[in-house]
């Protein structure tokens, strides 16, 4: 979500050059033909003010006869001195920016020759220009929005002349990487995933640096401020990198409540850490998935923005603009089974279940078992693949087989709000439901009795009884007719 900057109460100037162009451009009665077209190639809307310094005439491209413009007061031509003799040491772009500095900071100039206004990638064209020098800035005030950028050029305009600005303000993105214990597969840096609770989950966070960066002095603010949702707690371990080079030490690094800030510490310069505006600060770290994280679609969010300087004639001091946030998102699960009688209604008590997850090829324990309750959840758990096993089995009760199943999930990988789209249950033979509003993967277990023996003083028992009497009569049936043959 976008956050508006404070309002600054200064002229703000960021970029000048010096552009020369040989085209003859003045009427014989004086009258002015030139024209100076800005190209505003940034992302907010901005209102240019145009003061003439110089003014003279034109003839092959050189102009002569040098005299002060009506942008510039009287009290600061005085204390300039005289205007041919100070347009004859602006000799290189730095000089150029040098004096542009001067005029605004001791507050030389006057009222605005003209002031146009341009929309993001828009131009404002300022006609009918004398031949001559002019600075042209933003107007005091006018760059409110998160992404504001200032600027300013100063230059020689002798004909009809377009000068693009550079306003590309730094960026942010924020990314998460997800590992299938299953499969062992990891993917690219992404918008979502789904973890275990007790997981380390990496994130990346990518800065930019402003498209004018060359033309900064120094270069002092630059901060992430990453959020952390309740279900995520930092590990305190992360790293700055431009390219290969670790400039972590170059940073603050801290952590309160679910705030986690990375800032380029006092005293240093990114003007001596980076090469260029194309050089990215990438920051890598690890949050652990705790047992507040929220289940199902409303899922873990972790936002960023970046904080930067925006004023490059300040030395990279004060002034500064901030990015809209940047989103990723965490997503995890629970699996419930619920245990009945071979009814399949009636709750079962006296079960133990204890899940596992093939990780690498083998049954991992996923938790403790779970004993004395009738509807057994696991919560904190990703897409893989499972088994559940009854590891207590109730007295009287036959144990269940085993279940074996996958869980599946479909989520947004590239998304400024990532969601979670689909649950589902796969290669098992048992029954599942799988919802992905409360991220609920849920089956029943039932359990069938066992075989009942026979009971003392039962029919088997009699039965027993009259077998083993028949026995015993018929032997000594055998008895007597064995001693009646010897007699």
């Amino acid at each position: 979500m976008k956050k508006l900057l404070k309002k600054f109460s200064v002229v703000l100037v960021a970029a000048m050059m010096l552009i020369t162009m040989c085209i003859p451009v003045l009427a014989a009665d004086g009258g002015a033909t030139n024209s100076l077209t800005v190209t505003n190639n940034g992302k907010t809307k901005h209102t240019f003010e145009l003061y003439q310094i110089f003014k003279g005439d034109l003839s092959d491209g050189v102009l002569s006869n040098i005299t002060w413009g009506s942008g510039i007061t009287t009290a600061a031509q005085t204390a300039l001195g005289d205007a041919a003799t100070k347009a004859s040491t602006l000799k290189a772009e730095a000089d150029v920016k040098t004096f542009a500095d001067t005029l605004v900071e001791n507050k030389y100039l006057a009222t605005a020759t003209a002031t146009q206004t341009a929309a993001a990638n828009a131009n404002a064209v300022f006609d009918n220009l004398d031949a001559g020098y002019y600075l042209v800035m933003d107007k005091a005030s006018s760059q409110t929005g998160e992404q504001a950028a200032y600027t300013a050029y100063i230059m020689q305009v002798v004909g009809n002349v377009t000068a693009s600005t550079k306003l590309d303000v730094p960026t942010v993105e924020k990314k998460v990487k997800e590992k299938n214990d299953t499969t062992a597969k990891e993917s690219d840096w992404q918008d979502a995933a789904d973890y275990d609770i007790g997981d380390d989950v990496p994130y990346q966070l990518t800065g930019t640096l402003p498209a004018n960066f060359a033309e900064y002095e120094t270069y002092t603010t630059y901060t992430f401020t990453d959020t952390l949702s309740a279900g995520l707690t930092y590990n305190n371990d992360a790293v700055v990198k431009i390219g290969d080079k670790v400039i972590t030490s170059s940073f603050d690094i801290k952590s309160e409540g679910n705030k986690l800030t990375i800032s380029l510490k006092s005293g240093e310069d990114m003007k001596k850490i980076a090469t260029s505006d194309a050089d990215k600060i990438v920051v890598t770290y690890t949050a652990k998935l705790n047992k507040n994280a929220v289940v199902g679609k409303a899922g873990n969010p972790n936002t960023v923005d970046l904080t930067y300087s925006n004023n490059p004639n300040k030395g990279g001091n004060g002034d500064f603009g901030k990015t809209p946030e940047d989103k990723v998102t965490v997503f995890t699960y629970t699996i419930e089974a619920n245990k009945v009688k071979e009814d399949g209604k009636t709750p079962l008590e006296g079960a133990g279940f204890t899940l596992y997850k093939i990780v690498n090829g083998t049954e991992t324990k996923v938790g403790d078992e779970i004993k004395g309750v009738t509807s057994f959840t696991f919560k904190g758990v990703d897409a893989g693949k499972y088994v559940l096993k009854e590891t207590t089995v109730p007295s009287g009760y036959n144990k269940a087989a085993d279940i074996t199943f996958t869980v599946n999930a479909t989520y947004d990988t590239t998304s400024d709000d990532p969601q979670l789209k689909e649950l589902t249950v796969s290669n098992t033979t048992a029954s599942f439901t799988a919802t992905s509003a409360d991220g609920k993967v849920s089956t029943t277990v039932v359990n069938t009795p066992g075989s009942n023996l026979p009971s003392t003083g039962g029919i088997g028992t009699t039965i027993f009884y009259v077998a083993g009497m028949i026995l015993v009569a018929g032997a000594a049936a055998a008895l007597v007719l064995k001693r009646r043959k010897r007699a």
